[in-house]
């Protein structure tokens, strides 16, 4: 079954629900929309990347009061038209679905063709429900040409001599369905997000970063764990009061280019050295966590001196990044966040390894985490599992 996106501000709320309730009853397409799709707990972000990534079209709802409100979602754009370069140049992903007579947000959108849905609304949906429909049933996307800059074609069958093929008519002109060609990425579409694990001191951990994305496999279905081979440039790493830093803000675009593919939700970046990173005039440094300056679907994690502290746990080295990967994952997918206040729970924010040693040996969530847990959220059991690995 083919997904489409929804995409819209909320200043049109009302008219994507009806947009919403008009394409959900065809039956041949499912409709991704937040309203419906997103669970509770689960932070917007990266679901909603996730989202565009499996989705076979985009419908961006434009119109006059949208794309000049600042609560317009110009991150799903971006997202989408990353995606969009996926497919050969012809191939239609990306709609743009005009309410009224509005201007394109991004220069890139006016290059594609759009569906009116003024100015009579039933007309409108019709076509576009028509194009979708066929699309899906043929199990093929559409090429670009097959969608006239001012209206949507009804998609049929034509046989031709020798051969059938998938045709469009308008207006008396036949335009050829073109073969499909096999995406750049395939999602993988057995568990919910992928995560890539890097060990930036890439010869001394890709042993240890393959034991940890093994057994986090082998425990729960949620997420599945991919090695990322990176390692740290070395104008990015440096000494601060005698510690070695890796200073993220010095991670060149190059370093990005290399973290996993669109299909990779979350990448985690581990390094024996401290992080330090600029905030406002000043350098912070020795800090334990960090995110990346440049992109969002990137973290930072230093495990420096925590094998001391994990052999006073009576824990393996592996288990106890383990740990740590399991608390950003927390914190990165679902608004639970850290707290304060040191409770041996793998949500502490800790300003020291020390002090997770307390909870590295309970190997457990505390009660108010784990009540936060299971509101809902779907993640709750894997989250359990991975803190619970290797025990």
């Amino acid at each position: 079954m083919k997904q489409v996106f929804l995409s819209y501000a909320r200043a049109d709320g009302k008219k994507v629900k009806r947009l919403y309730d008009d394409l959900s009853r065809m039956g041949s397409i499912r409709v991704w929309f937040d309203r419906v799709d997103l669970l509770p707990g689960v932070k917007w972000n990266p679901a909603i990347r996730k989202a565009i990534r499996e989705s076979d079209f985009f419908l961006a709802v434009l119109s006059q009061q949208s794309v000049s409100n600042r609560g317009f979602r110009h991150s799903e754009l971006r997202e989408a038209l990353d995606v969009s370069k996926e497919f050969p140049e012809d191939w239609i992903f990306l709609v743009p679905t005009r309410l009224d007579d509005c201007p394109m947000p991004f220069h890139e959108l006016e290059e594609l063709n759009y569906a009116d849905l003024f100015p009579k609304w039933d007309d409108g949906v019709a076509r576009l429900c028509s194009t979708l429909q066929t699309s899906a049933s043929s199990g093929k996307p559409l090429v670009r040409d097959e969608i006239p800059h001012d209206d949507l074609s009804i998609m049929v069958d034509v046989d031709r001599v020798g051969k059938s093929e998938r045709t469009s008519i308008d207006g008396g002109k036949v335009l050829r369905r073109r073969k499909e060609p096999r995406r750049a990425h395939t999602v993988r579409r057995t568990y919910h997000y992928k995560v890539g694990l890097a060990d930036l001191d890439l010869k001394s951990g890709i042993r240890t970063m393959g034991r940890v994305a093994h057994g986090l496999d082998s425990v729960q279905s949620s997420f599945h764990f991919t090695l990322e081979r990176l390692s740290a440039p070395r104008k990015a790493l440096t000494t601060m009061d005698r510690c070695p830093q890796l200073y993220l803000p010095r991670l060149p675009k190059s370093f990005y280019k290399r973290v996993g593919p669109l299909d990779t939700d979350n990448v985690i970046c581990l390094t024996r050295r401290f992080l330090a990173f600029d905030e406002g005039s000043y350098v912070r440094y020795n800090h334990l966590t960090g995110d990346s300056p440049a992109e969002p679907r990137v973290r930072f994690i230093s495990y420096a001196g925590l094998q001391e502290h994990a052999e006073a746990a009576g824990v393996t080295l592996e288990v106890a990044i383990a740990y740590l990967i399991t608390a950003e994952l927390v914190d990165y997918f679902l608004d639970l966040g850290y707290h304060d206040q040191t409770r041996n729970c793998p949500m502490d924010r800790t300003e020291d390894h020390s002090e997770l040693t307390g909870g590295l040996r309970a190997g457990h969530f505390c009660k108010s985490c784990a009540r936060a847990l299971d509101k809902g959220t779907p993640f709750a059991s894997a989250f359990r599992a991975m803190i619970a690995w290797g025990r």
